[in-house]
């Protein structure tokens, strides 16, 4: 079983080569709140320069307290201040009750996640949420929470063991890659790790994190990652490419042939992308080559929707998939699209 601890200033000076052995990953706390940079983790740096160096797979958090997709965005600008110039696979949204916020209804908590999250992967970074299974079963209930990969909180009784026998026994949208089973992991799972000085420390149990989260992201430098937004020189979603491995983004070993041919881009989400042309199968980013770029999209041209799922994550008809609709507005990767349709979609979501 593969265990990722997550730890942040709380945990105090912490010595990772100490305790790489018993752990898979870490996820660091890079900040919180928004508004001013002394709000950014006091061990961030520490823990983000000791992972990296010795290579371990490292994933970051931002504790929100926003009230409103405002001051959401402004999170985000913070937790990408945190995390500029490090390796980072995926960045989470940590929300979980605070008297600041007071009870979010559902709506307000996905406009907020949703704002938060719309920043980040504009940075060309991954985004998650994390939450507890209850602010998962009754306020984190859109639709839209789908499009996220997901870390989910249930510590069951508590005593440093992963009391759900390292199987998920709840996954909504069924994307949980990560089961926060306790908060005192030393007492358990990681009794005798060295390295870590405080009493309680976090534990997660892998459920695909290692394996879907496997490249590294850093914001605010040269980098060959992908960004949700199109450009002349960029892989996305209506662009030509070829595989250059003969392998699946799920490591399945494909024909040979799969490389001597070209396909369109008709999905694409972080480092994944769908290729079609009868191919049908994700493949890594990193395993494409470029052979046509895509066209910018523009008002007055046609694009076609891939999946029935609007921008705000609103599962509609499957038949508006099977025709193509007028581009009426562009802004960033969300794209209207009129012909009586008069519907936002994600700009990932769309041949053209």
């Amino acid at each position: 079983m593969s265990i990722i601890i997550d730890i942040s200033e709380w945990q105090g000076t912490v010595d990772l080569k100490a305790a790489k052995e018993k752990i898979a990953g870490v996820i660091a706390r890079c900040s919180y709140g928004w508004g001013n940079t002394n709000q950014i983790d006091k061990q961030f740096a520490s823990n983000a320069k000791q992972a990296n160096e010795l290579g371990i797979p490292l994933g970051a958090y931002h504790f929100a307290y926003a009230r409103n997709a405002a001051e959401a965005k402004e999170e985000a600008k913070l937790a990408l201040t945190a995390i500029k110039g490090y390796k980072v696979r995926v960045l989470y949204y940590d929300m979980e009750y605070s008297a600041f916020q007071g009870n979010l209804t559902a709506e307000k908590a996905y406009e907020i996640a949703k704002a938060f999250c719309d920043e980040i992967e504009a940075a060309g970074i991954p985004v998650g949420i994390y939450a507890n299974e209850n602010w998962f079963r009754t306020k984190l209930t859109a639709d839209g929470f789908k499009v996220w990969t997901l870390w989910l909180a249930n510590y069951g009784s508590n005593n440093g063991q992963d009391n759900w026998g390292g199987k998920l026994q709840y996954n909504p949208f069924g994307n949980v890659l990560l089961h926060q089973f306790t908060s005192l992991a030393k007492n358990g799972a990681l009794k005798g790790i060295q390295g870590i000085p405080s009493a309680g420390l976090d534990a997660s149990t892998d459920h695909g994190w290692l394996q879907t989260w496997s490249k590294d992201y850093v914001y605010g430098t040269a980098q060959d990652s992908v960004e949700n937004k199109p450009t002349e020189n960029k892989i996305a979603v209506g662009s030509s490419v070829r595989p250059t491995k003969a392998v699946s983004y799920d490591g399945v070993s494909l024909l040979a042939s799969v490389t001597k041919n070209n396909y369109p881009v008709i999905e694409l989400k972080g480092d994944r992308a769908v290729l079609g042309n009868g191919l049908n199968t994700a493949f890594h980013v990193s395993d494409l080559m470029l052979v046509t770029a895509t066209k910018t999209l523009k008002v007055g041209m046609k694009a076609k929707p891939i999946k029935a799922v609007s921008y705000d994550g609103v599962s509609l008809l499957s038949s508006v998939t099977s025709k193509s609709y007028t581009v009426i507005e562009v802004k960033g990767n969300r794209i209207v699209l009129g012909d009586g349709l008069n519907t936002a979609f994600n700009i990932n979501n769309l041949t053209y």
